[in-house]
């Protein structure tokens, strides 16, 4: 009797339960977690080191903390104390950070210019760092620092290789004289605000404990310093820019 030779579609099933028998195969030998590089000689080197025993809770509780640098020493030490600078070279230093009275002050150190979040880490409640003070805001927070702020020293981040330009003009703009107090009313009455409120509503910014020394209020627990302190018509309405 003869054998009926298999159809071509049991053939097909068998191919195909091959090819999936040896794929699945492949993935489960692929996909095993092997030893990573160097395995061998670190677990020789293990082997060969001499085995610690385990602290216990109680030994490491009474062991004393390793020694680190203090941080609080370097990044933010708080207000700095009061020191015995003059009103005028306080006056003489916030002037040449400013192209001109009521200029937003040039920024002291190279910038990034990424992002304000790197400008608000040390400027939003003010923080002293190395010895350096980083003032808050004096205004609301604004999504563009650079906008307004350019720094003052070095070249521009990113541009140490471009040639150099060519020599700006001699500038001869001369801005208002900056008032050195506001006047007062009568002897004892609180002086008035010496310069524009504009984008400078947060006065702690300079009189508070961040301050310069001449600056810093005697009593900035006050809520509201504006009670007390009026700005002046004449000051606060004086053009930022001569005409």
């Amino acid at each position: 009797m003869a054998t009926s030779k298999p159809s071509a579609r049991a053939a097909l099933v068998v191919a195909l339960s091959v090819v999936v028998g040896v794929a699945l195969i492949g993935f489960t030998v692929g996909t095993r977690a092997g030893p990573p590089p160097g395995a061998p000689r670190a677990a020789a080197a293990a082997a060969a080191a001499p085995a610690s025993a385990a602290r216990s809770y109680a030994e490491m509780r009474a062991a004393p903390p390793p020694a680190v640098e203090p941080w609080s020493g370097r990044l933010n030490q708080g207000p700095p104390p009061a020191d015995d600078t003059t009103l005028a070279a306080t006056l003489a230093a916030r002037a040449s950070r400013r192209a001109y009275d009521g200029a937003p002050p040039t920024i002291p150190h190279p910038v990034r210019q990424s992002a304000a979040a790197e400008c608000l880490a040390c400027h939003r409640d003010g923080a002293t760092i190395r010895g350096h003070v980083a003032r808050p805001l004096s205004h609301p927070e604004y999504s563009s620092c650079v906008q307004c702020h350019v720094e003052g020293d070095g070249p521009m981040p990113g541009g140490e290789g471009l040639p150099p330009g060519p020599p700006a003009d001699a500038n001869t703009f001369a801005g208002l004289p900056a008032p050195p107090s506001g006047p007062r009313a009568w002897s004892i009455a609180p002086p008035q605000i010496p310069h524009r409120t504009h984008m400078r509503e947060q006065c702690l910014s300079c009189h508070g404990p961040y301050g310069a020394s001449p600056m810093r209020s005697s009593h900035p627990e006050r809520q509201n310093c504006q009670q007390c302190h009026a700005p002046s018509a004449a000051l606060d309405q004086r053009a930022e820019v001569l005409p």
